[in-house]
């Protein structure tokens, strides 16, 4: 005997203090409630229509739920809406609506907008649509010395004419009093910097126009001059009284509507499932979904007491029937027990030699290379687009080669790496200019010593391959870089500890750092750290690289890379730091999205300190104020890549 169990989803309680007072009395009239002494118990009952008026009302409390999480309201939404009008229902409502009117006709209506005002005086003000960050007023105060009385006192007959001391510090005082002048001034600096536009009420007109002198667009400000409301007249069209429309944006419209509806409702219907649950008789129960849709036929076991099975094909072809077709050539036979009155065993036993086989000699491969090359492209392209913008194109080609030289015999490893990151970016204001130049080699040389730690040796050089310029406001070129210029190698030994695998921390003790700047005449050296007058900076220090690759997923890698170095010779306590971060998410086989940091900090490198708008701080001599800063860059594309 078997048996067919649906399972249909029936409960769902919510208890919350919040809105005990919003419940309908009728509904708390049914709760009944035992009370043990001290102990408390109360049983919620609910009728349909009362548990879907009790869900309704939690979810129109916003403040009961977290921003962001609708992972639960939109499910009970769903719930209640399925619950006050069945799919049935629904469905032959929506199918006996007239979409399509017997008539459209176009009429002129006005479509107005409203924008926020904030007044900055009596006659200026604002349209406060952008977040300022600041208040755009600002109060000066004006210190005014105010004389009051001037006191000469000149006795002619005292003493034939002579004035006393007295009389003479009297007679050069002055009597003043300070007055202090507030002032309320607007920061149009402010302002302009978050392209705020200002405007002014002059001879019952605002200055400057908001909209062109041909506009048909009218304005006029609320009793209050709280807000601008913007009336734009436009030509709309209009559908009969068949229609459930009322403002048609096109003709098309109600064909595209009906046509939508049909999809949708077709869609569900063929969509909606029901679970059915098949259990033996041991109570294992196995899901078998009841859809709209030819599904394959699946395959069931069935057992009796005995545990003797049969198969059989379950398949649905719509939501109200099921066929159950018993499997072909199907045989059924028992195990009995019989008296076995004569076995024969077999006493010799068998014969058994190993053959002899050589091993094999492993054949080393101590080269393996690798290669690795990605190439990201974006394009903006804007058309009459109001909110701005501009057309460009920019691209980005990063290759990295490896080849790895690996002796187990004598323990050595030498490792070569070369990598070539060049990115260029077209604009219509600014033509085709580079955002990215880097040219590295890197050579490393290792010699075991004991289980993870390694002997080691190595050479890297960082430089450029085309020409780079900084552009200032003046929109003059200034070289700045070129290949060789500037240019940065370091030479270490040390000791490298591998603590897991694909991670390395490499410590050259003694290490010597050369940055030099070949064209002197047309490049400034003193912005890559060389001395005014000189063409290379040479240091002795120390160097610690740190180098780990990740993954946290089998899609997910994370490379990091530091280097950081110590001049024993000049502010051994100011480290120069380079750290470079790749994250890589797999797309597909050759498509992946990259995320790359790279930041630099060298205490010899100047830049410029601006101020809060973005200009150069001058000194009392007026010259640029200089500082050493964190050298940022980072990059965020969809790149697609190549692997040898």
């Amino acid at each position: 005997m078997y048996r067919i169990t649906f399972i249909l989803l029936t409960g769902l309680t919510l208890v919350n203090n919040l809105t005990a007072q919003d419940s309908n009395d009728n509904n708390r009239d049914e709760a009944i409630v035992e009370r043990h002494d001290s102990l408390s118990v109360e049983k919620i009952v609910f009728t349909p229509a009362s548990a879907s008026d009790y869900i309704i009302d939690l979810l129109d409390k916003e403040f009961l739920w977290k921003p962001g999480r609708d992972n639960i309201k939109i499910p009970l939404t769903r719930l209640v809406e399925q619950y006050n009008e069945a799919y049935d229902s629904l469905e032959n409502r929506l199918w006996k609506i007239v979409y399509n009117p017997a008539s459209l006709r176009e009429v002129d209506t006005l479509i107005n907008d409203t924008l926020p005002v904030r007044w900055l005086n009596d006659s200026t003000f604002i349209i406060d649509t952008v977040l300022l960050g600041k208040e755009p007023l600002f109060v000066q105060k004006t210190v005014v010395k105010k004389i009051i009385e001037s006191l000469v006192l000149i006795n002619e007959s005292n003493n034939a004419g002579h004035v006393s001391d007295t009389i003479k510090r009297v007679r050069d005082t002055i009597i003043s009093k300070d007055d202090i002048v507030f002032e309320v001034m607007i920061d149009t600096a402010l302002l302009d910097s978050k392209n705020v536009q200002l405007y002014q009420i002059k001879k019952r007109q605002i200055v400057p126009k908001i909209f062109p002198a041909k506009s048909r667009n009218r304005y006029h400000f609320l009793s209050d001059g709280s807000k601008l409301i913007i009336s734009k007249p436009v030509q709309v069209i209009i559908a009969d009284n068949n229609s459930p429309l009322n403002i048609v944006p096109n003709e098309k419209l109600p064909d595209s509507l009906s046509i939508a509806v049909q999809t949708l409702l077709s869609y569900t219907e063929h969509r909606d499932s029901i679970p059915l649950y098949l259990n033996n008789i041991e109570g294992l129960s196995t899901p078998f979904w009841l859809t709209e849709g030819d599904d394959e036929p699946q395959r069931y076991w069935i057992k009796n007491q005995k545990n003797d099975s049969v198969s059989i094909w379950m398949e649905n072809p719509d939501r109200h029937n099921i066929i159950l077709v018993l499997e072909d050539d199907i045989l059924v036979e028992r195990i009995e027990k019989k008296t076995a009155d004569d076995v024969p065993f077999t006493m010799v036993p068998p014969v058994i030699k190993l053959a002899e086989i050589e091993p094999l000699k492993e054949i080393p491969v101590c080269w393996n290379f690798d290669f690795l090359s990605s190439f990201s492209l974006s394009e903006n392209y804007f058309s009459h687009w109001v909110k701005g913008g501009e057309n460009s194109i920019s691209s980005l080609v990063d290759i990295k080669g490896e080849a790895k030289y690996t002796n187990k015999e004598v323990k050595t490893e030498w490792t070569n790496n070369v990598r070539l990151k060049y990115g260029s970016i077209i604009t219509d204001k600014n033509g085709l200019r580079k955002n990215t130049d880097v040219f590295e080699l890197d050579f490393k040389y290792n010699k075991t010593i004991r289980k993870k730690i390694d002997f080691s040796a190595l050479y890297h050089m960082n430089n450029q391959i085309t020409k780079g310029y900084n552009y200032p406001t003046d929109s003059t070129e200034v070289l700045v870089s070129k290949f060789l210029n500037p240019g940065t190698f370091t030479i270490g030994a040390g000791l490298e500890y591998k603590p897991i695998k694909k991670t390395s921390i490499n410590f050259s003790v003694l290490s010597y750092k050369n940055t030099f700047v070949l064209d002197t005449v047309n490049i400034d050296q003193t912005i890559h750290g060389v001395e005014d007058g000189k063409r290379a900076k040479q240091e002795m220090g120390g160097q610690i690289l740190i180098k780990s690759e990740l993954a946290p997923w089998d899609d997910l890698k994370i490379n990091n890379s530091m280097r950081l170095f110590s001049n024993y010779l000049k502010n051994p306590q100011n480290i120069d730091v380079e750290w470079e971060m790749e994250l890589e998410k797999q797309l597909s086989m050759y498509f992946t999205i990259m995320l790359n940091f790279h930041m630099i900090y060298d205490d010899d490198i100047l830049t410029p300190v601006l101020d809060e708008n973005k200009k150069p701080v001058l000194l009392p001599d007026g010259t640029e104020r200089k500082a050493s800063q964190i050298q940022f860059k980072q990059f965020l594309g969809i790149t697609f890549l190549i692997q040898l």
